[in-house]
């Protein structure tokens, strides 16, 4: 059996990574359309692990379900906000303009959107979850 504390930590440190990410994507507010798709994806990645954060059905052995779908997507959210949190421009003036140069620059377009389909994925699987877990 899974003990509950784990998985809501596991969640909590979701919610603050896809946070970060959030916060990153959503400064671009001019950004091509791969950036908003990636943004989009992790708001709705957000909304999933909200609700999962104040999930009841968590204290029970339910919650051992979302143990490995967690996992996968706590380690790859981390990733794609410390790898977007590294591009952040600090307090430089006219940050917007070297903000986006190095944002291009580091992150090719391919790599925003797979990136944006991993998150897309672990949304639909962890949404499956919960409302397995909700039923």
């Amino acid at each position: 059996m899974a003990d509950p504390a784990s998985i809501l930590a596991f969640v909590l440190a979701g919610l603050k990574a896809a946070k970060l990410a959030y916060a990153v994507l959503s400064s671009f507010k001019d950004g091509p359309e791969n950036v908003k798709t990636a943004m989009a994806d992790v708001e709705s990645l957000l909304s999933t692990l909200e609700q999962l954060a104040v999930c009841r059905a968590l204290e029970g052995q339910s919650g051992e379900a979302l143990r490995a779908p967690m996992n996968a997507c706590l380690h790859d959210i981390e990733l794609f906000a410390r790898e977007l949190e590294s591009l952040s421009p600090g307090t430089q003036s006219s940050r917007g303009a070297r903000y986006w140069k190095k944002f291009r620059a580091a992150w090719e377009e391919k790599t925003l959107s797979k990136m944006s389909a991993r998150v897309a994925s672990h949304r639909a699987s962890l949404n499956f979850c919960l409302n397995v877990i909700q039923r």
